[in-house]
């Protein structure tokens, strides 16, 4: 397990799996992947697209393919439809937030011309859960769908109706400090991004109706970490115990990993496993992912990565936010979940952390311009008690 864990440190690199709901511009209707009723669907126009030239076309075996950009980065296909882009790896924010509005804009103005916006919000604000399809086939998310029915609907709306950003980060020099500042801002970014206040057509009691959604899915795949010297045993105890959905019999009801491996579960089992399990930061070996933060336009994805960067690999900061922040919990994310900045103490937590991100991001360099622009996400919305999620429109190319 701790070679499993194991968290390298050196580099700063950085990049971002960023997710997408494709609606109809004349309906505001989920749009999928082949033609329906209304037109064309996304698969048609990245095929159109992949046929001139601009990217290349590869099967999956789950009945979508994924198209591959000449930078590296992919476009992908979540269960119920949405999008996703995943960037390449890249050595500094500047270069990976010019890579990203440029594809994503480019993205958005392909479909646009077939009559679909990409909206980039947390949950799906129009669809009702059971107008929504799954898209994606294969024997895993067949399994993962129907363990998540039998607690209720919260594992399909995730499944077909969300979309969130993954901040993916190196460890930077101190690999142990940068999972703990991890963990620990964890749901600062569910309240500063939160971005999802409304589903099917009303308005929900949470600003990020998608953290909510999560928090209610499977409670043993999901967690948080609290600050450790030494973080690989609490991680392996989650995963022992967590329920696995790939051994067995279709149907079988559900046991923790532990419970299999008793049973004679091997390792190839075990690290696929591992590859089921969502907590607010998983370990990827070469990096962390940072999952916390609603699906936001392609212009501003690039704040809450620089929240996320200076936090990990500023020194004072990194430092400061131990000292300065309380332990996350489950009960943190949920009060950030529900209540957003609205909330006394992880408002003036949030608004805390936004006072000092500008002078870390200078002090490691970052140019001006983008520190800038953080200061002026900061000036709009955090300092002001407000997050994302009261703009009238949040289309991906915005």
């Amino acid at each position: 397990m701790r070679q499993r864990f194991a968290l390298h440190g050196g580099g700063r690199r950085v990049g971002v799996e960023l997710e997408v709901l494709p609606l109809s511009a004349s309906t505001g209707a989920a749009v999928p992947p082949t033609d329906g009723p209304d037109g064309a669907g996304t698969l048609g126009v990245l095929q159109a697209l992949g046929a001139r030239g601009v990217w290349r076309v590869e099967d999956t075996g789950y009945g979508v393919p994924r198209f591959v950009l000449p930078d590296g980065s992919v476009i992908t296909y979540e269960p119920g439809g949405q999008l996703e882009w995943s960037s390449a790896v890249h050595e500094s924010l500047e270069s990976l937030d010019v890579a990203m509005r440029d594809r994503c804009d480019r993205l958005a103005a392909a479909m646009g011309e077939a009559g679909i916006r990409l909206l980039a919000r947390g949950v799906d604000p129009v669809t009702a859960l059971d107008d929504a399809t799954m898209v994606v086939s294969g024997e895993r998310y067949r399994r993962q769908r129907a363990h998540y029915d039998r607690r209720g609907p919260a594992g399909r709306t995730m499944m077909l109706q969300t979309a969130g950003i993954h901040l993916n980060l190196d460890a930077g020099n101190d690999p142990i400090a940068a999972w703990n500042v991890a963990n620990t801002i964890a749901p600062l970014l569910v309240a500063m991004f939160a971005n999802s206040p409304s589903r099917a057509g009303s308005t929900m009691a949470h600003r990020s109706h998608r953290a909510a959604i999560w928090r209610a899915l499977d409670p043993t795949r999901t967690a948080v970490f609290g600050p450790a010297d030494d973080p690989a045993p609490a991680y392996r105890d989650f995963a022992l115990g967590a329920h696995s959905f790939l051994l067995g019999d279709a149907g079988e009801a559900a046991r923790s990993f532990a419970e299999w491996r008793a049973d004679g579960a091997t390792e190839d089992d075990f690290a696929r496993h591992l590859t089921t399990l969502f907590p607010e930061v998983r370990p990827r070996g070469d990096y962390l992912e940072l999952r916390s933060v609603d699906a936001l336009p392609a212009r501003t994805t690039i704040v809450p990565l620089a929240v996320a960067w200076a936090s990990l690999h500023h020194a004072p900061l990194r430092a400061e936010i131990l000292r300065e922040i309380p332990p996350a919990t489950i009960a943190r994310l949920l009060c950030a979940g529900r209540d957003g900045l609205g909330d006394p103490s992880l408002g003036a937590e949030s608004l805390w952390l936004a006072e000092r991100v500008p002078a870390a991001l200078a002090a490691l360099s970052v140019e001006s311009e983008l520190v800038e622009r953080v200061q002026g996400f900061f000036e709009e919305f955090t300092m002001r008690g407000r997050d994302p999620g009261g703009a009238a429109e949040s289309w991906l190319e915005t």
